[in-house]
């Protein structure tokens, strides 16, 4: 019983430890940047390292379809303010079903960051505009597209920190469930006055 008990116990650690991470595509939509929501409201406090992580994952309502990666992981169960995100962001204009398309082509405008959410104010991560490599849209149901990715990017550091670029590297066949524009969070695609919302899920 004892040995069932402690079994229990590692597992949830193990649960609470393990990262998540989010696929949803947007109908009828585009991205947008923080150049194009009113600055005056909060925008104009944030660091510019802050927006260089942030800036890119804005979503709202157009003619494209966006797709929406998202990972967060809790960190060590023990350890304060350990917590990390990642965010990729991509537009696409124009697809066939089965048909590649370059992610330096003009149908795909993406935006990619990662770091630290309890640093996030103070630009600890990294953030990429450019990448190579293909997206397929593989298949395209009524609330479910199947998407095989082969993207490849460096990311720079957005701010003076002791931090390195890093290569990034996403393949493989991904399913994205249906979300909204009027349902996205802060975490998905909503500016919000708090830029740690917009980092934690």
């Amino acid at each position: 019983m004892r040995i069932k008990s402690l079994c229990a116990v590692i597992l949830l650690f193990l649960l609470i430890g393990c990262s998540k991470m989010q696929l949803y595509y947007v109908k009828d939509a585009k991205l947008i940047s923080f150049a194009d929501v009113d600055e005056s409201a909060f925008f104009g406090k944030r660091p510019e390292p802050t927006k260089l992580l942030l800036n890119g994952h804005y979503v709202t309502s157009g003619n494209n379809l966006v797709l929406l990666i998202r990972r967060y992981d809790k960190g060590n169960l023990f350890t304060i303010d350990d917590e990390s995100y990642e965010k990729l962001t991509i537009e696409i204009k124009k697809y066939t079903v089965d048909i590649p398309i370059k992610f330096d082509s003009p149908e795909i405008h993406f935006y990619y960051s990662s770091g630290s959410c309890g640093f996030v104010s103070k630009g600890h991560g990294v953030y990429s505009t450019s990448g190579s490599g293909n997206l397929i849209i593989k298949k395209v149901e009524e609330d479910n597209i199947v998407v095989k990715l082969d993207f490849t990017s460096w990311a720079e550091p957005a701010g003076s920190f002791p931090f390195e670029g890093k290569k990034i590297k996403v393949q493989g066949l991904l399913s994205f469930k249906e979300k909204k524009v009027a349902n996205l969070t802060p975490w998905l695609g909503v500016p919000d006055s708090s830029s740690g919302k917009e980092v934690y899920p």
